[in-house]
């Protein structure tokens, strides 16, 4: 009897455990299979549908919130079905389970292990993009470690899958900008040879007028050519205009994903292109899609006239100088004196921008195209320096030593100033000639040459000028006042320096 009693215990055992067993291995291969089919999902919106839909069914979940990493406000935004209230976004440095699970890249459980609600980094090449917040039913326990493990696979999927969906909108965006940069080439070209005969035209009826002809028959067709040729001019300067208004942009990751996007070409036509963009932002104001097609139209350019060169080699390159942010893709030509020009539809848009572009000769046997597009307007934040209080300046910098230089920069720079400081006065003297400053400040002591020169040079294209000397020197001061140009004592001292600035910044 005993025995018996025993056995059956023993079997209700076995067949209790093997039911469970079954149940979460059925529950594992629901989690991998869900795992795959995130891949076939068009956007974060529908994953988080199929979550909701498929995850209650495996196990006893209650809800499912997904947080998406915005790099720009370094926060974590949740993922709203349509039709439901907004949420707050999570900032990635608060003391938050979201944050501390996106900041340790680690499983993290709010309550007693196993009953959740478990926090999932997604994870993909190394790279946290979100967040998966999965809650259980009050009471029930769950998230073994099996559980988990697949769990943190499916926040993998997803991370990649969103990866990808993020790589295929951008091809497709740079896709239509390059056949619309082909397109505006097409116009382009076509504009250009008709408006010679329309010229011809024009000047054929104007000397007929002249002669007695009918004047009626010939205004008329001077009229038209006319037409046809206003017509043209808009052609040549053809850029397709977005119905956003200009807003800031950084143009670092969009150099990036252009040249991202690129890689694939130059690699089948053997191009080796050497880039170099800062790691800080870089703002100016503007459409992307339109800023996107001119500078794809400027590489795509420059990487045909690369490809035809021996040495196959490319350049692009982003930097700040003054106000204005300058781009620069070079290469080398493939004969020597035959450079490629710049296309219209590049120098329409950026025209459209209040920037330049200019076709550059950096070297023997090079082709170069340079950017120049002006920064976006900063928002001065609250507590800013009472030096600031009128108006940031663009200040040249011309001071041989690395030291003092360093100092002048800090000092000016941590007043909201923009600066762009250089070694000697022929490098000043080479920047004034470029770009447009408010200020130039110069030491006394300048190798190879001296202040008065320079002084002489810059007092036309500057509204003020800061000499700074060792010692404070009567005569020299005598010799500036009356002028726009003040003395100040190195090492600069804060109070002198905001009453110099002080002056130039109110204008």
């Amino acid at each position: 009897m005993w025995a018996a009693a025993v056995a059956l215990a023993a079997a209700l055992l076995w067949w209790s455990r093997e039911r469970r067993l079954g149940q979460e291995r059925r529950a594992l291969r629901s989690l991998y299979l869900l795992s795959e089919e995130v891949f076939s999902a068009t956007s974060a919106v529908e994953i988080l549908r199929r979550l909701l839909l498929r995850l209650p069914r495996i196990g006893p979940i209650t809800t499912v919130r997904m947080y998406l990493h915005n790099r720009l406000a370094n926060s974590l935004e949740p993922v709203n079905l349509p039709g439901e209230p907004p949420e707050n976004p999570v900032a990635v440095n608060e003391d938050s389970g979201v944050a501390t699970c996106f900041r340790n890249r680690s499983l993290l459980t709010l309550s007693e292990p196993g009953r959740g609600p478990l926090l999932v980094p997604m994870l993909t090449r190394g790279e946290a993009l979100g967040v998966l917040e999965i809650a259980l039913e009050p009471g029930r326990r769950w998230f073994h470690a099996d559980h988990q493990a697949a769990t943190q696979h499916l926040g993998n999927q997803i991370a990649t899958a969103l990866h990808l969906l993020e790589n295929q909108t951008m091809r497709e965006q740079l896709f239509r900008t390059e056949k619309l940069a082909a397109t505006g080439q097409l116009i382009s070209g076509v504009a250009s040879e008709l408006s010679a005969p329309l010229e011809t035209i024009r000047n054929r009826a104007s000397q007929a007028l002249e002669q007695g002809a009918p004047r009626a028959e010939l205004e008329a067709i001077e009229s038209e050519a006319a037409r046809a040729a206003d017509l043209l001019a808009h052609l040549l300067a053809f850029s397709p205009r977005e119905s956003v208004q200009p807003v800031p942009l950084d143009l670092v990751p969009l150099l990036h994903r252009l040249v991202q996007f690129r890689q694939q070409e130059w690699k089948v036509r053997g191009v080796r292109c050497e880039v170099s963009l800062p790691s800080e932002a870089v703002r100016v104001a503007g459409a992307a899609g339109q800023l996107e097609q001119a500078f794809l139209d400027l590489l795509m350019q420059t990487e045909r006239c690369a490809a035809d060169g021996l040495d196959k080699q490319m350049s692009v390159s982003l930097s700040v100088l003054g106000h204005q942010a300058v781009v620069q893709i070079t290469c080398r030509l493939p004969e020597e004196g035959k450079a490629a020009e710049s296309t219209q539809v590049a120098r329409g848009i950026l025209l459209s921008h209040s920037g330049e572009l200019r076709t550059l000769q950096p070297g023997p046997g090079r082709f170069g195209c340079e950017v120049l597009l002006p920064l976006a307007d900063e928002e001065k934040g609250e507590g800013a320096h009472p030096a600031t209080a009128g108006r940031r300046l663009t200040i040249l910098v011309v001071e041989p030593d690395p030291a003092a230089r360093a100092q002048t920069v800090r000092m000016l720079g941590g007043r909201k100033h923009r600066v762009v400081p250089v070694s000697n006065a022929e490098e000043g003297a080479d920047l004034l000639d470029r770009l447009r400053f408010d200020l130039a400040v110069c030491a006394a002591r300048l190798p190879g040459s001296n202040w008065i020169g320079f002084y002489e040079r810059a007092r036309s294209k500057v509204d003020g000028f800061l000499l700074l000397h060792e010692a404070y020197d009567d005569t020299l001061a005598g010799l500036l006042r009356g002028s726009e140009a003040r003395l100040l004592r190195k090492p600069l001292a804060e109070e002198e320096l905001d009453r110099a600035l002080a002056s130039f910044a109110v204008q």
